[in-house]
């Protein structure tokens, strides 16, 4: 019983979120998407697996600058994702637009979609939501909806 339980409870998350059960149960993924025409999150879905890296939206279904909304699927605690506004992840000593980087404080962490544009102002430690910690980053200039370009991943 316990296990048909289990086996539906990741069907259900997985029907919920759109993607494959296989997926829901066994890969740590962050989830982004665009806005529908009410400004929630809606469009084009691209997920990026939990891996060491860095991913340049131009080459994820979701685009370059097409971006509102991002989701932690399952991302192990102390994994570091950071969101840049530039073609490519910046350190911390070459700023550029806007980049703000995140720390999953739960393992694994499952969130709803959450507002890129919400992290701007945000302090160092501040508790973005359950599962999720602001761990450094700045805003100079530019729009911040839509203008996602780089995401660095340090799990």
């Amino acid at each position: 019983m316990k296990k048909f339980i289990a086996l539906s409870t990741v069907t259900l998350y997985a029907l919920l979120t759109g993607c494959e059960p296989a997926q829901a149960a066994n890969t740590a993924l962050i989830w982004f998407t665009g806005k529908n025409d009410l400004g929630e999150p809606g469009g084009k879905k691209c997920s990026i697996p939990i891996q060491a890296g860095e991913t340049f939206m131009g080459d994820t279904a979701c685009k370059n600058d097409e971006v509102y909304y991002y989701l932690f699927d399952n991302v192990p605690s102390a994994t570091l994702i950071t969101l840049d506004a530039e073609n490519t992840c910046r350190g911390a000593n070459d700023p550029g637009d806007w980049q703000f980087t995140l720390r999953a404080y739960i393992n694994p962490t499952i969130t709803q979609w959450r507002k890129i544009s919400d992290l701007r102002g945000l302090n160092p430690r501040d508790i973005v939501t359950a599962g999720i910690l602001y761990e450094r980053g700045y805003y100079n200039k530019g729009d911040i909806d839509g203008k996602l370009s780089c995401v660095k991943i340090e799990p």
